[in-house]
């Protein structure tokens, strides 16, 4: 039989307690000392900072590494995976710099007809199209790049909606 290891408890010292954060030692309690023991653990304690950040990580990941990563691979990281079964076909096939719209959608043309490619932002199609004007602007150009203009005009309102909704 062991005694509680709490200062002058006579009771039996029925319920472990780890005497640090290895697990690696423990205190018999009685139930009421380890219920007051368990009440003011701390696994995290004398942690602070980075090694605080970094335990409570692996903690929450289970001590697994985390596979959230494989959406930023790039088609180069997917050739060197092995995968005999196929299972990242759809991966190697949608790499970082695939556009979201359809193939033959208007916001695809829109982007080939101002000579552009995603990955795309707002800002960058706006100095595209900032570009563009000066280059076809019918006052720069006597009317001769008119049609051209429009097209440019149309392409960019597509894309404005696009990005300008979310």
């Amino acid at each position: 039989m062991k005694i509680c290891d709490h200062k002058n408890c006579e009771k039996e010292g029925l319920y472990r307690a780890p005497k640090d954060r290895s697990l690696s030692g423990y205190y018999h309690f009685c139930l009421e000392h380890v219920k007051a023991y368990n009440k003011n653990w701390n696994y995290y304690a004398g942690l602070e900072g980075e090694a605080y950040d970094k335990k409570v990580e692996a903690d929450r990941l289970g001590h697994r590494p985390s596979w959230t990563k494989i959406d930023r691979l790039t088609k180069d990281d997917l050739k060197d995976i092995n995968d005999p079964l196929g299972l990242l076909g759809k991966m190697r096939k949608k790499t970082a710099n695939t556009s979201p719209f359809a193939s033959n959608s208007i916001q695809e043309k829109a982007l080939k007809t101002m000579d552009l490619i995603w990955p795309t932002t707002y800002i960058k199609i706006k100095m595209k199209y900032k570009e563009w004007v000066k280059k076809l602007h019918p006052d720069m150009t006597g009317g001769e790049t008119e049609e051209e203009f429009k097209t440019i005009n149309e392409a960019f309102s597509i894309l404005q909606n696009h990005f300008v909704k979310k």
